[in-house]
């Protein structure tokens, strides 16, 4: 109920969950309907879809990804995936629960990267983490125009994303005639040097304890 609520209120225009089972996994996918996303299969450890936009004269496949932090059940994921052939770019993301090297790892027992040869030989069998072809490479390359920058800040919930100044979004979205020039000028600038303030990443974070009578986090 409370997913459900969530996904109402997030302003996405179409959306696909799976179920978590007790306190474990569950996947969500939202998306507007500027993007054309069809689900080819759906289980309790991944989502494989193929995406499509029509503004960018672009597609690919894109998988979300919640491993199981049981190795044997992990090793379901990589060997369905596996059995994929795709001819365009195929984007993975989400919590893979493995790693290709132990030095990737921060903390926690050695021994859990028992569980990440099949992912390896996933990765191996895939191509996956080669460098990016010239031509992929130029098209992340291209400088973002100032209609993409409106439409990522109009395509926000207008009382999301509050900043440490306690602006919300609402407040660029209804000045935009005053406000636009600067914001993509901002942006321009970020893409050109590549040097973000420090500031722009500042947030506010509220921890809510999930247990009676917190005593340590």
């Amino acid at each position: 109920m409370k997913a459900d609520n969530f996904i109402r209120k997030s302003g996405f225009d179409n959306s696909l969950k799976v179920e978590a089972k007790g306190f474990y996994g569950g996947i969500w996918i939202l998306w507007r309907k500027e993007l054309d996303v069809n689900i080819i299969q759906a289980s309790n450890q991944f989502i494989h879809t193929i995406c499509k936009s029509d503004y960018h004269n672009f597609s690919c496949y894109a998988t979300m990804i919640y491993a199981s932090r049981n190795p044997k059940k992990r090793v379901v994921v990589w060997n369905q995936l596996l059995s994929i052939a795709l001819p365009e770019p195929w984007v993975l993301g989400g919590n893979l629960n493995a790693i290709v090297s132990t030095d990737e790892q921060r903390g926690g027992a050695r021994n859990g990267s028992l569980g990440n040869a099949p992912f390896k030989g996933f990765s191996a069998m895939r191509g996956c983490f080669h460098p990016l072809e010239a031509l992929a490479f130029q098209k992340l390359s291209v400088e973002v125009t100032d209609d993409e920058i409106k439409m990522a800040m109009f395509g926000m919930h207008p009382q999301k994303s509050l900043g440490i100044d306690r602006i919300h979004v609402m407040f660029y979205q209804k000045n935009w005639e005053v406000v636009g020039r600067s914001i993509c000028s901002f942006v321009h600038a970020a893409f050109l040097d590549g040097n973000i303030a420090d500031w722009v990443n500042c947030t506010v974070i509220v921890l809510i304890p999930k247990v009676e009578k917190q005593e340590r986090i």
